[in-house]
Parts: structure tokens; sequence; C-alpha cells
């Protein structure tokens, strides 16, 4: 009996998409407003203060915190082992709060938009000043580091917020971490 309920839905499911002719899908407006469409009319891609992002603007909108991805040498510390291979290497990336998360006073650190992720966050930048993340790689004990830390290098207290940042900032910073180590070891000239 459920064999024939599940043929009897697949047909008619096929029945209704044979039924959209190429004229009629031709027909539908290629510029739809998904934003309309997806609000049911309670927003407007149309409406004054929103536009279309170009493809790099796009590429560039995170969830939570404004990232600084670039290259900071005053930043990044290494040595290498007796053979020249690079043993460690630390980078620090900075954090800081978008304008739209300081008008609405949300943070989204990976658990959507929370009102008391935002004070944590303004708490440490607060007591701390400026707010980074640090990544560091040991390869003499293949071990990986990631901490929350301030302008001075210092950790910033082990809590559940911190944990949480860590783990949702690292993701972000991870591929220019690499990038940063290949170009400390080529200007150094270590393996």
């Amino acid at each position: 009996m459920k064999n024939i309920l599940k043929l009897g839905l697949i047909s008619a499911i096929t029945a209704i998409a044979l039924a959209q002719t190429p004229s009629a899908i031709q027909t539908q407006a290629m510029d739809e407003d998904v934003l309309a469409i997806a609000s049911k009319g309670a927003l407007s891609d149309k409406m004054q203060g929103f536009r279309k992002l170009a493809d790099d603007e796009a590429g560039s909108i995170f969830g939570g915190l404004a990232y600084y991805p670039s290259r900071c040498t005053s930043c990044e510390y290494g040595y290498p082992d007796q053979y020249n291979f690079l043993s460690y290497f630390t980078s620090y990336y900075p954090m800081a709060l978008t304008s739209s998360e300081r008008s609405s006073r949300k943070l989204n650190i990976g658990a959507g938009d929370s009102s008391s992720d935002y004070s944590e966050f303004a708490n440490l930048a607060d007591s701390y000043g400026r707010v980074f993340i640090r990544l560091e790689v040991d390869f003499r004990t293949n071990t990986t580091r990631q901490s929350i830390v301030n302008s001075s290098g210092q950790a910033i207290g082990n809590s559940a917020f911190t944990s949480r940042l860590v783990n949702f900032t690292r993701s972000y910073y991870l591929d220019q971490f690499g990038r940063d180590r290949a170009q400390f070891t080529r200007e150094r000239g270590y393996y």
C-alpha cells in the first residue's frame, strides 16, 4: 500500500512539473524579488537601503564580527629548528564589531543573533582594547592552539564565550594563516 501511495505522489509531482511548458517558464520573471518571497512580502530588495552586492562584495560577507585577514608582519613570530625547517609559527588576527552589530547590539558567532554575545564581546573590547585571535602551530610536537588574546598577546580568560568565539572565528583565518606561514618561511629562507 505504501509503495502505491509513493508511486502516486511521484506521478503527481511529475505531472505538475511537465505541465510547466517552456513558454510558461520563460514568462516567469528572471529578476524575482527573493527577499519578498522569503519574507512573505514583509521585506523587499526594492526597499530603501537594500542593494545587490557584487560577487566580490558578497564573497567577503561573514556572519558575525569584522575580520581582518590581511598579513600583519609585526603580528607574526616563528623560528627554525637545527635543520632550518620552520618549527614554530604564530600569528595574530584582530577582531572588531561591525557597524551593523553595534547598531543592533547583537552578535552572531554561530548561534544566531545574540544580545548576550554582543555584551560579552563588547566587555572584552572595553576591558582589553583590541581583541585578537592567536593561531599557532608547533611542528616539533604537532600541536596547534587557538586563543583569544589582547594586544600584548596575553590570553583572555578561558570562558564558554571565548571558547565559542575561538571555534567560530578560526575557520575564517585558517587559510590566511597558511598563506602567512608560507610567506614567513620564504622571506626568512626556512624550509
